[in-house]
């Protein structure tokens, strides 16, 4: 039985740097996630809490990481200037 739940929304930005502080490249992701508190069973607030931000992180990285993938070549290129 859902008693509440918990939203979050996460929005992360990634900044690729070379050894003189040169920007290379910046990657940005949002994400969100929703988390049901049941009554008798399941995640309690406090845990829903930390799951729901744990999983729009992980969702959110891994767009990042998707997005860096598909530059790889450009920014190797950068970094061997």
């Amino acid at each position: 039985m859902p008693m509440s739940g918990i939203k979050t929304a996460m929005d992360i930005e990634v900044e690729i740097y070379d050894l003189d502080e040169n920007l290379i490249a910046r990657y940005n992701a949002t994400c969100e996630r929703k988390l049901h508190v049941a009554f008798y069973h399941g995640y309690n607030k406090d845990d829903a809490r930390r799951k729901s931000n744990l999983d729009a992180f992980k969702c959110a990285m891994n767009d990042i990481k998707n997005q860096i993938l598909q530059d790889v070549h450009a920014i190797k290129k950068k970094l061997g200037e």
